[in-house]
């Protein structure tokens, strides 16, 4: 008996009453929230022959049914059922129409509950007078409605535990989706699947906060529009329950029927429940991701540095190289100008030998020039010092580039005595900020370089302009060349393009330059074409009000 339907209790009514001597019976059910009661009519699901829904509400003005329904009447018995009856409650029990007349009497009889509830009414009727008066049937009829409303309370806590025994499973499997399933979006749709599982609905959406905006991330069945103000509101149920964590609202989860008053108030309850459930698959969701996203941009980060670190490594042993490199070649530098030094004083001190006036003048000229390359490369050193330790000494002030130019200009033409050196100075220069004689060190070695790359007899050209506000001074030769992944590296200390022997420096000249450059707040750089020349140039700041 557990496993019938409503429609099979009908249909054994209907036989039962039968047997009592009546032709139709109608059982009129009350609906889960207690407001309404709608007939079960021959078995069938509540639909009479046109296929219209017959429900009747038990909010005043009461029908006779009603009246049954809510213990306004113990029974209700007539004879006259057209008159008696109001329409809603004659149509179930005497249709067709034609037959209403010929009616013989009608019985309403309450389905009373184990604990005195009425679960409805038990509404039987005769076409024609036969053995037993109504009266007289009213005691079989009330065991047979006593009968059936154990039968129906019995058929309703099974189906009811079974869809609690289904909610308890989807809310199984969305607490173990929780643990197992790792993508948002997966999440979102699973939610919804599941949710569906135990409460039936059109369509239904998902809206995550994202700062003062919700947005739909999640959509499952018809588009039905949840907005009351797109539908009328007698054809439109829903329901918006918030996903919260901790008193935090994260969003909801709405749900939607085509339906006045389709949801439940248990409905609503296990929503809320399933909401919860839900709040947590998402919130550890999300933290996965961000752990995904942290634990990605970690490796990123760790790769970065592990990259910086092996170029850190490649360029401490190059520099390391360099150093050695530079010792080497340093110890050549200092050693030859010594030599030769040590060679001329050692012969002019012989006491045998008589030297002629000019031969003496041109190894005391010798001694003279070697002496003072000497020097250079010690003061290259002592400069180069003072730039690692941050000490090197820049007297700025007002001058005029034509000024440094002079201060150097012997030196540079010795420096290029087999070159065409050209200058270009235009007569409107403004002032500069700098200092004279380390400006002038900067030209030198930029015209000493230019000089020791180019071939004899080609031109270099010193240029200066006024350009944003700056003086942009530049040294161009005709020279071999520098290749692009160079252009960086020949302003670090010790670094040389070649390292030929024929090729005589210390690679510290650009480093220097650089140095002094950036201490008057200026950049250096180099622009060049293999085989096509190069151009060095540096800028130094002008006095504001120089014109």
């Amino acid at each position: 008996v557990y496993s019938l339907s409503l429609q099979d209790i009908a249909r054994a009514a209907e036989r039962s009453a039968r047997d009592l001597g009546f032709d139709r019976v109608t059982l009129w059910l009350k609906d889960q929230d207690g407001r309404r009661v709608s007939a079960l009519v021959r078995g069938s699901d509540g639909t009479g022959e046109s296929g219209e829904r017959i429900v009747l509400s038990l909010a005043p003005p009461l029908t006779r049914v009603a009246e049954v329904a809510t213990a306004r009447r113990r029974y209700f018995l007539t004879r006259h059922p057209a008159k008696d009856l109001a329409p809603a409650e004659r149509r179930p029990l005497m249709e067709p129409v034609d037959k209403v007349d010929g009616y013989a009497g009608c019985v309403l009889v309450p389905l009373m509950g184990r604990r005195g509830n009425i679960l409805g009414v038990l509404m039987v009727g005769r076409e024609k007078a036969n053995g037993m008066a109504l009266q007289e049937s009213l005691p079989p009829l009330q065991a047979l409605a006593h009968n059936l409303a154990i039968v129906i309370e019995n058929t309703r806590l099974l189906e009811k535990a079974r869809r609690h025994a289904a909610e308890l499973a989807a809310l199984n499997e969305i607490t173990a989706s929780v643990t197992q399933v790792r993508d948002m979006q997966e999440v979102l749709n699973l939610i919804l699947e599941r949710l569906e599982c135990v409460i039936s609905y059109e369509s239904a959406f998902i809206k995550l906060l994202e700062g003062r905006e919700a947005r739909i991330v999640a959509q499952r069945g018809s588009p039905v529009s949840l907005d009351p103000a797109r539908s009328e509101p007698e054809d439109l149920s829903w329901i918006e329950v918030p996903l919260s964590l901790q008193g935090q609202v994260i969003g909801c989860i709405c749900l939607g029927r085509r339906e006045a008053n389709a949801f439940r108030r248990e409905e609503v309850q296990l929503a809320q429940v399933f909401a919860n459930h839900a709040a947590v698959a998402i919130r550890n969701a999300r933290l996965y991701e961000a752990l995904q996203r942290y634990s990605g941009e970690l490796e990123a980060q760790v790769a970065a540095r592990t990259a910086d670190l092996q170029v850190a490594l490649e360029r401490a042993q190059e520099a390391d190289r360099l150093k050695s490199a530079f010792l080497s070649t340093i110890s050549h530098e200092l050693r030859t100008p010594l030599a030769v030094i040590k060679g001329f004083v050692s012969t002019l001190l012989q006491n045998d030998v008589q030297w002629e006036p000019e031969m003496r003048q041109e190894f005391l000229a010798t001694i003279e020039r070697e002496a003072d390359h000497l020097t250079g490369l010690i003061e290259q050193l002592l400069d180069m010092s003072r730039l690692e330790a941050g000490v090197l000494a820049v007297d700025q002030r007002p001058c005029r580039l034509q000024d440094v130019y002079a201060n150097v200009a012997d030196r540079l033409q010795l420096l290029a005595r087999d070159h065409r050196l050209r200058v270009d100075f235009p007569d409107d220069l403004p002032l500069v900020h700098a200092d004279l004689h380390r400006v002038g060190q900067v030209l030198s070695n930029l015209v000493e370089n230019a000089a020791k790359y180019s071939p004899a007899g080609s031109e270099i050209v010193i240029r200066a302009v006024r350009a944003d506000g700056q003086v942009l001074v530049s040294v161009t030769d005709q020279g071999e060349g520098i290749a692009p992944e160079f252009h960086e590296r020949i302003f670090e200390r010790f670094f040389r393009v070649q390292d030929e022997p024929s090729r005589s420096g210390t690679g510290l000249g650009l480093a220097i330059c650089r140095g002094i450059v950036e201490a008057h707040g200026g950049r250096i750089w180099v622009e060049s074409v293999p085989e096509e020349g190069s151009t060095f140039s540096f800028t130094l700041p002008i006095i504001r009000d120089s014109k």
